[in-house]
């Protein structure tokens, strides 16, 4: 199942920051802020994204690499097109997002700035 551990890696990478994914525009702001108020903060939180790293790629090594066990292997099958073309559209969104974040940014700002005004920003 090559497309499943694909989307399942990207997602994980998504999820971590990593950059040229969706996840990277809407963490790098933080950690920039955060380092800039908190250093010790953010040392600790880029520990917990090298934590999510090891873990979402021991998940993926165990599940779509590993040996699958003789009680499973009469019962996986491959995933289905439908299944295939909900992944392949999920992916094209977290890469697209990452690799152009303008198209998303303005929706953010405009619901940021109100809050931003409250906090006194």
């Amino acid at each position: 199942m090559p497309l499943a551990a694909s989307a399942f890696i990207i997602g994980g990478l998504a999820s971590m920051g990593m950059p040229g994914l969706s996840g990277f525009v809407a963490e790098f702001p933080v950690f920039l802020g955060l380092w800039q108020k908190q250093p010790a903060a953010a040392v600790a939180a880029a520990l917990g994204i090298v934590i999510t790293a090891a873990y979402i790629l021991l998940v993926a090594r165990r599940v779509f690499f590993g040996p699958i066990s003789d009680r499973y292997a009469q019962t996986v099958t491959g995933i289905s097109v439908r299944d295939k073309a909900a992944l392949l559209i999920l992916m094209s969104v977290l890469i697209g997002m990452g690799v152009y974040p303008d198209g998303i940014a303005s929706l953010m700002e405009s619901g940021v700035q109100p809050v931003l005004r409250v906090l006194g920003f």
